[in-house]
C-alpha cells in the first residue's frame, strides 16, 4: 500500500507539471485505481490461502482410550494438552488411575492416550495391611479341616480343585479300600496328583 501511495503521488506531480488535460488525467487515475484494486484482491487471496493452510497444520488427531467415558479418535489443536483431549472423551471414569498420566503434557498427531485403570491388586493389598490387629500380626482366618474319611460329596467339593467327579472318586476309593490312614493317601485316588494334593493338603485330615 505504501508503494501505491508513492506511485499516485509521483503521477499527480507529473500531471501537474506537464499540464495534461482533464480527460487524460482521469484515464491515468482510473488505470492506477484498477491496478491498486487488483493488488489488494490478490493480497487478500494469498492471505486467505495462508490462513487456511495454517488452520490445517494446527489440527492433529489423537486416540483416547482406557478409563474414559467415551473412547475414540478426537481432533485437537497441535498445542492442546492431554487433559483437553480427555475432556473431549467425556472425562475419566472413577476407576482411572489419574496420577499415572501427565495431564499437562502436549500431544502429537496419531498419539494413543491410554488412561490406566486403578490396580485392583494394589487395593486388595492395602486392605489386607489395614486388617492387621493391634499387635501388628495379620488376622488369621481359620479354615475348617475336612475329614476325607467321613465327608460326603458336597463337603469334599469345598476343597480347592475338587469337583463332583473327584469327590465321588474319593468316596468310591474309600468304600473299596477302607479309610485313609494319612492325608497323603488321597493321592492314590485316580485323578488326584501331586499338584492337587498340594492345594488341599492344608485343608484335609483323617481324624
Amino acid at each position: 500500500m505504501i508503494k501505491i501511495k508513492k506511485l499516485l503521488t509521483v503521477i499527480l506531480i507529473s500531471i501537474f507539471l506537464t499540464g495534461c488535460g482533464y480527460s487524460e488525467q482521469k484515464s491515468q487515475l482510473t488505470e492506477i485505481a484498477d491496478i491498486s484494486s487488483e493488488e489488494i484482491e490478490t493480497g487478500n487471496n494469498i492471505a486467505a490461502g495462508e490462513t487456511s493452510a495454517l488452520s490445517q497444520e494446527e489440527k492433529i488427531y489423537v486416540y483416547v482410550c482406557g478409563a474414559v467415558r467415551k473412547p475414540g479418535v478426537y481432533e485437537v489443536s497441535k498445542d492442546a494438552r492431554i487433559y483437553q483431549a480427555i475432556e473431549l472423551a467425556g472425562g475419566m471414569t472413577k476407576k482411572a488411575q489419574k496420577e499415572k498420566i501427565n495431564l499437562a503434557d502436549r500431544m502429537t498427531d496419531g498419539q494413543k492416550i491410554d488412561i490406566p485403570f486403578r490396580d485392583r491388586t494394589g487395593e486388595e493389598n492395602a486392605l489386607s495391611q489395614n486388617s492387621e490387629n493391634q499387635t501388628g500380626a495379620p488376622n488369621q482366618i481359620s479354615e475348617e479341616l475336612i475329614n476325607i474319611n467321613t465327608a460326603d460329596s458336597r463337603k469334599l467339593t469345598e476343597l480347592p480343585g475338587i469337583g463332583e467327579a473327584k469327590a465321588n472318586a474319593i468316596i468310591a476309593y474309600r468304600e473299596e479300600n477302607g479309610n485313609f490312614a494319612t492325608p497323603e493317601d488321597i493321592r492314590n485316588v485316580s485323578g488326584i496328583g501331586d499338584a492337587t494334593y498340594e492345594n488341599i493338603s492344608s485343608r484335609i485330615t483323617v481324624h
